[in-house]
């Protein structure tokens, strides 16, 4: 994305065209992205006893020419993480359901490309 194109992204659509900027056309990007996702969302549905306000979802490629591509998914800016004072509170619904939104966009634009075979 170009500078003046970073914005806050408030809707799916503009999620789905702020992943289609990332990840330049490249189905194996996408569908890659998509299963770090996956992972993190298992990872933070193990979570019984935090709950994270404002965490931010960091998608990295580097698509080398022969190619290869190595993909990472972090989660970060998680300042606002709450411990329960009490007993454990259960899963935190929140994260579980962006992380699974962005899994799902990621899959089916993943599988669009890959069935218009772009590379």
């Amino acid at each position: 994305m170009l500078p003046e194109q970073c914005r806050q992204v408030t809707t799916r659509a503009a999620l789905t065209e702020a992943l289609r900027c990332w990840a330049g056309c490249k189905p194996r990007v996408v569908l890659a992205a998509a299963q770090h996702v996956r992972r993190l969302r298992c990872a933070v549905d193990q979570i019984r006893t935090m709950r994270l306000y404002s965490a931010s979802v960091l998608l990295l490629y580097d698509a080398a020419e022969g190619g290869d591509c190595t993909c990472e998914v972090a989660l970060v800016d998680f300042a606002h993480a709450f411990q329960a004072p009490q007993a454990p509170l259960g899963r935190d619904e929140n994260v579980i359901g962006a992380l699974d939104i962005l899994e799902q966009l990621l899959s089916q634009l993943g599988r669009d490309w890959a069935s218009q075979d772009v590379h």
